[in-house]
């Protein structure tokens, strides 16, 4: 065997020794989660990002000549954004007059007035037979680019409602930001 040959040969191998282990599967690290926050109505939990503080907290009652709704609201803010989460719970005349589609549409329309937003993308889904969906926005605030993204889940009598808004779009799709969405957890109940 020649020197040229052997030279070959030893980075050939060595080559395929260096990507042997580019094939091993890296452990991912889990996503860290923050504080897990329980409702104070005791109706749902919710994991913060890591570095979010404790929310403040407000309850409303509101009521109309035609219904009554109790509303149960947590915000949360750093520099990277505002989580708003919370839970509104219906008489069973709002569930009589409205249809599940109904509702979330309302809740959509609802935010994307008060967020003088417009609708980026939706999404429908169920989770143990519940109706959901999550539905983007964008709007301008103080004069720059805002994003928003909003998942309800109507489960009767309560509608749930995660949120996040942040300057930065990107923060929207972050790992921490997404196990934040999916932590979520309702009691099971009857289902709209």
């Amino acid at each position: 065997m020649n020197k040229s040959t052997f030279i070959l040969f030893l980075l050939l191998f060595l080559y395929s020794c260096n990507n042997q282990n580019q094939n091993i599967p890296k452990r991912e690290q889990p996503t860290k989660s923050g504080l897990e926050v329980q409702s104070s109505s005791g109706h749902f939990t919710v994991a913060l990002p890591p570095d979010f503080p404790v929310p403040e907290a407000d309850t409303q009652h509101i009521v109309s000549e035609n219904d009554s709704i109790s509303m149960f609201t947590y915000i949360s803010e750093t520099k990277r954004g505002i989580c708003f989460f919370g839970s509104n719970e219906y008489s069973s005349r709002t569930f009589a007059r409205q249809s599940a589609n109904d509702m979330l549409d309302n809740a959509q329309n609802a935010a994307l007035k008060q967020w003088n937003g417009h609708l980026t993308d939706r999404k429908l889904f169920e989770r143990d037979g519940a109706k959901g969906m999550s539905y983007w926005f964008s709007t301008k605030m103080d004069g720059k680019d805002f994003y928003g993204r909003f998942d309800c889940l109507l489960s009767r009598p309560r509608m749930y409602q995660v949120g996040f808004l942040s300057f930065d779009k990107s923060e929207l799709y972050n790992p921490d930001i997404q196990h934040y969405f999916s932590s979520l957890s309702i009691p099971l109940t009857q289902v709209q």
